[in-house]
């Protein structure tokens, strides 16, 4: 009985220094998700893209009631990973509040980590005391959508 009592205490000691598994690839400090879209009108199509923090970006298209349907998909340059990462690390991206709601309407849904901020526009007419961070991060994802059109 004193032996298990022994291990079990050395157990419970040592377990938090004790990995399950290794991995030969360092870890991202911060993940992110980026969905940028835009949509409602008659129709109620959503079109928009998708931006994980490792660099993956997928396009999409989701109907009235169904679930997102990708289109396509590219992979960011180290540059424009370092850029987003960059605009991605400024407060505003989840202080700055903003609801709009026209028929037809831009979404930007940031997540990082544990924090998130859903902001609403019209996208023809972006509103004046946005943010620069914000607006940055708009003018990077549309570069995206002309990337993806050169493709």
């Amino acid at each position: 009985m004193r032996q298990l009592l022994k291990i079990t205490l050395l157990s419970i000691l040592i377990f938090p220094f004790i990995s399950c598994s290794s991995t030969s690839q360092s870890v991202k400090d911060e993940s992110y998700r980026i969905d940028y879209y835009s949509g409602g009108g008659v129709t109620g199509i959503e079109s928009g893209l998708t931006i994980f923090s490792g660099g993956q970006v997928i396009f999409w298209n989701k109907l009235l009631n169904k679930s997102r349907q990708t289109t396509d998909s590219l992979k960011l340059s180290n540059e424009q990973i370092m850029k987003i990462d960059s605009i991605i690390k400024c407060p505003e991206l989840f202080t700055y509040s903003h609801k709009y709601s026209g028929n037809y309407t831009t979404h930007l849904v940031i997540i990082k980590d544990i924090q998130l901020n859903q902001i609403s526009f019209n996208g023809a007419e972006i509103p004046a005391e946005m943010p620069d961070s914000i607006k940055d991060l708009i003018s990077e994802i549309k570069s995206l959508f002309k990337i993806r059109a050169h493709k």
